[in-house]
């Protein structure tokens, strides 16, 4: 799956954030152009910046986020 493919525009994954149980559980994300949008069912998480080979942004307050690429 990529986030570059047109024709996928919502995503759903679960994570777990250890002590957090408020932050853990299924997350939908939805695509629109370069931005990430991430939300669980009870509270948005982030909208996120894709590019090539990074995505940044704050999924939650205070708790930056940037992810690159290694090849």
């Amino acid at each position: 799956m990529s986030v570059k493919d047109p024709s996928i525009s919502s995503y759903i994954l679960t994570i777990s954030v250890g002590g957090r149980p408020d932050y853990s559980g299924d997350v939908t994300g939805s695509v629109q152009g370069e931005l990430l949008k991430l939300a669980l069912q009870e509270t948005t998480l982030a909208e996120l910046r894709v590019k090539p080979d990074t995505i940044a942004g704050e999924p939650f307050p205070g708790l930056p986020l940037n992810l690159r690429r290694s090849r």
